[in-house]
């Protein structure tokens, strides 16, 4: 929101930019996908009948493998429009990106897993850098780059890209304490007829899910949903909640559901290499 008012302030050669990273499973995605729905446009009629969808915010993931003709095309994609036949010619495809661009006042793009830069071969960074730049800068709209804590090579390639897009970092919850909060916060959204035990630590549950989660929000909220899976709240309208109870045997069921055989160490293993 800072941002697009930021924009409407100033001329369209100093728009802002931002680049938001963190580990697999901090929410990145989640916050971006939110923030579209809620930013979601509107049709507008032109006086000769026309239809225009408004979309003020897109979301996208970069292709992989990453290439330009297939990064013009996932912008189509986003505004909805048909995708160009297989062998357009990138010139034809970016003069289809702009010209959608600017019919459906698109304000702000979110690219989502940067990553697909750093993970394909002979794509050098500064090529596909240079095209994401340019994309801002002839279409007049502000970037929100999403990755992984390895992308931020991508941000410190050179002083312009560093400037040009400040780092806002997604972290999992560093203590117990942050993390039962954001529980207790869970359940207020639920709403659930009687306590559910989340952020009870007498259950054992809050403490249950910290270490099998390592703090990390999406794994969270997954095996939150499979515990209303695995206890039949979800698949069924008349489920009598008196009746509900998360048990040991529900909460390792939920666990080995979403995370399978992954343990709390191999998780921060794999954290860390992000």
């Amino acid at each position: 929101d800072s941002i697009r008012a930021y924009n409407t302030s100033r001329d369209e050669s100093s728009l802002r930019h931002c680049f938001v990273f963190g580990p697999s499973g901090s929410g990145k995605t989640q916050i971006a996908v939110r923030y579209r729905d809620k930013n979601i446009g509107y049709t507008e009629i032109r006086e000769d009948g026309t239809e225009v969808d408004i979309k003020p915010v897109i979301y996208l993931e970069l292709p992989h493998p990453f290439t330009i003709a297939e990064f013009y095309q996932s912008i189509i994609t986003a505004l909805g429009a048909p995708n160009m036949p297989a062998g357009t010619k990138i010139g034809v495809l970016k003069r289809q990106v702009f010209t959608l661009l600017k019919a459906q006042r698109v304000e702000m793009i979110f690219l989502d897993e940067m990553d697909a830069i750093l993970t394909t071969p002979n794509m050098p960074d500064v090529t596909a850098m240079g095209t994401i730049k340019h994309l801002a800068n002839t279409g007049r709209v502000s970037l929100v780059l999403i990755g992984t804590p390895g992308t931020e090579r991508l941000r410190k390639m050179n002083f312009q890209n560093y400037r040009r897009y400040p780092a806002t970092e997604l972290k999992p919850f560093e203590n117990y304490d942050t993390y039962f909060k954001f529980l207790s916060e869970v359940e207020k959204h639920l709403k659930p007829p009687k306590p559910t035990g989340l952020a009870v630590g007498e259950t054992g549950i809050p403490q249950f899910l910290w270490k099998v989660t390592s703090g990390l929000v999406g794994p969270t909220i997954n095996i939150i949903v499979d515990i209303f899976n695995v206890t039949g709240v979800l698949n069924n309208n008349d489920y009598d909640f008196s009746q509900f109870i998360i048990d040991r045997n529900v909460l390792e069921m939920a666990y080995r559901n979403v995370l399978g055989d992954i343990t709390p160490d191999d998780m921060r293993d794999m954290m860390e290499k992000d």
